[in-house]
Formats: C-alpha cells, sequence, structure tokens
C-alpha cells in the first residue's frame, strides 16, 4: 500500500478503509457501523457502533477514531495525520506526501512521486465509473484498511501511555505516602528524643532531691513494715530451754494462748518400753527453724511453730495372722518377743478331744490390739496388746 493512499484515505474515508479485500487477512463490517481486521501480518484493527476505533500495525505503526469523528495516524516510517471533529484535517508522509481536508469536504492531496489530487477531482472520477478509477478506488479502499490500522496503533499507544501514567501515578502516591509516614516516623521519633533528653535533664538538675526523696520514701516503707511486723508478732512467754522435758500437750496449749496460728505436734518413735515414763515429753520446739529463744522474743503470729515429742518404738509383724494359725503357739510368741513387742499374753482355748486333726498347743487366732486380721511386716507400738489363743484338750 502507497503512503499516498494510506495519507488520501486517512483524509477522505468515515472508516479510514477499515474494510479492505485482503485475501490473506480477515475483515467483517456489521450493520451497526463497528467491525474488525486482522492481517496476516499481525496487525488489527476494531472499529465500534458509535464509531470509534484502534489499529496496531506489526510494525509499530498505530492510530485511533474517536466517536466524534476526529482521529490521529502515527505510521512506522514517521508518517503522521490529524482529523478534527468537523471534518478538515492533515496528512504528512514521510515520503513526501502531504495533503488537506476542509471542513466543507474540499480539500487536495500531492503524492511523493508528482502527482496532486482534489477531492473535487476524485468525486468526479468516481461518479463517471471509469474503469481506471475504479481500480484507483479499490487501491485507495485498501488504502484505508491501512490507515485504520494506524489509527488502531494510535488508540493502543494511548492507551497505553494512560495505562503507563496511571502507574507512576501510583508510583508517586505511594512514595508520597512513604515519605509522609517516614517523616511521622520521624517526627514521633523526634519528640521521644526530646521527651528523654528532657527527662535526663530534669533528673540531673534534681538528682539530689529525687535521692532524698526515694530514700525517705524506702525508709517509710522499711519502717512501715516493721511497724506492721510489730503489730502482727507476739510474745513466745516460755524459752527454749524451758520447754524441754515438758509435756508437748501442755507446750502446745501454751503457745497457741501466746497467739501462734500455726502449731504443729510430731512424734519421734525412739524410747525403748524401759524409758516409757518419758513419753510424750517435749525434744526441742522450733519457731520458724529457730530452735533457740527467750520467753520474751517475738515472732510474727503467723510463724510455722513444730513440737517434736518423744513415743515408744514400733516394731514390725514377723507373721500375719493367717500364717500364725497352726503354729506352735510358743513358737509364735518368741517370734513376736524377738521383733521388739512386750506385751504377748496367751489364751487356752480347750476344745480338742482326740487331737487327732487340730494339734495340742496348736494357734487358734493371734490379735494386736484387737485386731484379729493384719498382714505381715506391720508395725505396731513395742507395747501394743498382743494375744494368742491356742488349743488344749477338754
Amino acid at each position: 500500500m502507497s503512503k499516498k493512499d494510506i495519507g488520501f484515505d486517512f483524509l477522505n474515508s468515515d472508516d479510514a478503509g477499515f474494510i479492505r479485500e485482503d485475501e490473506d487477512g480477515d475483515s467483517y463490517k456489521y450493520s451497526d457501523g463497528s467491525g474488525y481486521y486482522h492481517g496476516a501480518d499481525g496487525s488489527e484493527g476494531y472499529i465500534y457502533s458509535d464509531g470509534s476505533g484502534y489499529f496496531h500495525g506489526a510494525d509499530g505503526s498505530d492510530g485511533y477514531i474517536y466517536s466524534d469523528g476526529s482521529a490521529y495516524y502515527h505510521g512506522a516510517d514517521g508518517s503522521d495525520g490529524y482529523k478534527y471533529s468537523d471534518g478538515s484535517g492533515y496528512f504528512h508522509g514521510a515520503d513526501g506526501s502531504d495533503g488537506y481536508r476542509y471542513s466543507d469536504g474540499s480539500g487536495y492531496y500531492n503524492s511523493s512521486d508528482g502527482d496532486d489530487y482534489s477531492f473535487d477531482e476524485y468525486d468526479s472520477e468516481d461518479d463517471d465509473g471509469d474503469e481506471e478509477e475504479d481500480s484507483s478506488n479499490v487501491s485507495l479502499g485498501a488504502a484505508a484498511i491501512g490507515t485504520l490500522i494506524g489509527l488502531g496503533l494510535a488508540a493502543y499507544s494511548s492507551n497505553k501511555e494512560k495505562r503507563e501514567e496511571e502507574r507512576l501515578e501510583e508510583e508517586r502516591r505511594l512514595e508520597e505516602e512513604r515519605r509522609r509516614e517516614e517523616e511521622r516516623q520521624r517526627i514521633r521519633a523526634e519528640k521521644a528524643r526530646a521527651r528523654r533528653k528532657k527527662r535526663f535533664a530534669f533528673y540531673k538538675k534534681h538528682w539530689k532531691g529525687i535521692f532524698i526523696f526515694i530514700l525517705i520514701l524506702g525508709v517509710a516503707g522499711f519502717l512501715g513494715y516493721k511497724y506492721w511486723e510489730y503489730t502482727q508478732s507476739v510474745e513466745i512467754g516460755i524459752s527454749s530451754e524451758d520447754v524441754a522435758g515438758m509435756n508437748y500437750e501442755e507446750v502446745e496449749s501454751l503457745l497457741e494462748g501466746s497467739g501462734f496460728n500455726y502449731v504443729y505436734a510430731y512424734s519421734r518413735a525412739d524410747l525403748d518400753y524401759s524409758d516409757k515414763d518419758d513419753e510424750n515429753k517435749v525434744i526441742e520446739v522450733s519457731i520458724d527453724g529457730n530452735t533457740q529463744f527467750s520467753s520474751t522474743d517475738r515472732y510474727p503470729n503467723y510463724s510455722h511453730v513444730e513440737i517434736v515429742y518423744h513415743t515408744l518404738k514400733e516394731a514390725s509383724t514377723p507373721v500375719s495372722a493367717k500364717d500364725a494359725k497352726g503354729m506352735d503357739y510358743k513358737e509364735l510368741a518368741g517370734l513376736y518377743k524377738d521383733a521388739g513387742f512386750v506385751n504377748v499374753s496367751y489364751e487356752k482355748e480347750a476344745d480338742l478331744i482326740t487331737g487327732w486333726i487340730t494339734k495340742e498347743n496348736s494357734v487358734k487366732s493371734i490379735s494386736i490390739d484387737g485386731d484379729s486380721d493384719f498382714s505381715e511386716d506391720v508395725s505396731y507400738r513395742i507395747d501394743a496388746e498382743i494375744v494368742i489363743t491356742y488349743h488344749t484338750f477338754k
């Protein structure tokens, strides 16, 4: 397609030559005025029902038609053209061709080979139906497709530029927001530094007064605590030396009477039977872990008080009540005495006639402090009452 044809159709065709006879391409125009073109080289163009459209050429040319009739075209070779909404327009080809159309429809076009065309002349030749002019019209129609395609490229470029502008505008907005946020952070940091500096200057200027105030406050708190502690303290009323050898129940009652709220008594099974008279006598008293104190010492009433006193030793059963049945009672008694038990007694059960099944002196039962169903290795006080019942003849 010659540059002359492109410029001529750009100035004179309503659809900029959108519909073209291109055996290698594909195009169609609908009844509402819209249409499309797909060239074999990858070019494409569209016209919408409102008259607007665009073209994007495979060679980089582009163009756009607006709904008010205005349009522009930029060729890849540097050609360009523009149509105004009143129908006027111009075209400048890179090959030296140029043309102009006036709003009344008249105009001219000068091709690069020196041929001059008048729009009126073109119309006249078209009306005459000259076969040579028809051939020229076909060529011009094909050129119009190229022009529309060029215009389509302009629309594509315009949209692309618009998107690029929007992207750049968004980047500028984000950058401005980032800058504002940085400024806010800087101001906050500056204010924080100023506050710290102000506090430091205040402390530096008044540190003595602050130190004295803190010291007074600490002393007052300490004295207040000690006063509270004193109000919560009680006088023991008896010394650690005096409590030794006293009955633990008597000491327990005395300490509770002094005002102690947490008094606990613990036995220590350490007495032989020969020392039984020392049972329940106090070994020691501790108050919050202290075992040495005078009668006038004071301790908080919530102090932990422990009284430890003597009790008889304990011994473990060598045989269970069940296994003891059938044993010789003297043998059984010996086992219990050897284990440490000191209070073993016997009871006869005269129930034998022949002694064939149940042997004489065999144990019928054994009980410890009334318990006749105990197990082996159970601890009891060494003075626990043990009663062994055994069989004898009637």
